[in-house]
């Protein structure tokens, strides 16, 4: 092969290479950019327990089972667990009161405290929520709303909407509700979401922990 005939084949063969590697370049770049949601952070190092959530808490004024007025602006520097439920619940309702009262347990002296808003205030009165939820623990306050309205504005808020099931000859008041147990942080801020009757505490506080280290000295 002559050298005129070499160097032309070796213009050639540059010539479609460039557009190959152009196409890859840009094949491989789409692709990694697709992928970064689906690659695990390698800075990463907890995988929590609840869905984690960072925005401030909604506000709401309430009363507390002995008639006082209450906000949450009252729990500032502490954290909060806050569930909304009612007495004539079948289960969940009563399963998450039974992992707040383990959850104190396991916590000791810790700055946390349990809040328990009735989502039924014709029927689940003050006297009945205190004898249920304030008697486990000092730091347990079962709030009351105004009437159903109410409840359910709060409710809300918090994207726990619910509401009253009609009543037949041969059932209870039923209310239907997402079953969420909301941690609150010290300045107000919502961290953490839970839902389900089987909650594992040792888990939630785990997470609580995790967290907890963002607000040591």
């Amino acid at each position: 092969m002559s050298e005129i005939t070499k160097n032309q084949v070796i213009k050639d063969k540059g010539k479609y290479q460039y557009p190959v590697v152009a196409v890859l370049f840009i094949f491989l770049s789409v692709g990694t950019t697709a992928a970064i949601p689906f690659i695990k952070n390698p800075f990463e190092d907890f995988n929590y327990y609840g869905m984690p959530i960072e925005r401030s808490a909604p506000g709401f004024s309430l009363q507390n089972t002995e008639g006082d007025p209450v906000q949450l602006s009252d729990y500032r520097g502490r954290f909060v667990y806050l569930m909304f439920g009612y007495l004539g619940c079948d289960e969940v309702c009563h399963t998450q009161a039974l992992t707040f009262h383990t959850l104190n347990q396991r916590l000791a002296d810790d700055k946390v405290h349990f809040l328990y808003l009735g989502m039924d205030p014709e029927n689940d009165t003050p006297e009945r929520i205190a004898s249920y939820f304030d008697s486990r623990a000092e730091n347990f306050d079962g709030l009351v709303a105004a009437d159903l309205k109410h409840a359910q504005q709060v409710a809300a808020r918090y994207h726990a909407f619910f509401s009253v099931q009609p009543v037949t000859y041969n059932s209870a008041r039923k209310i239907s509700h997402p079953g969420y147990i909301y941690l609150i942080d010290p300045e107000g801020q919502l961290r953490m979401i839970y839902s389900g009757k089987s909650l594992d505490s040792n888990k939630m506080l785990l997470d609580l922990k995790h967290i907890k280290t963002q607000f040591s000295s």
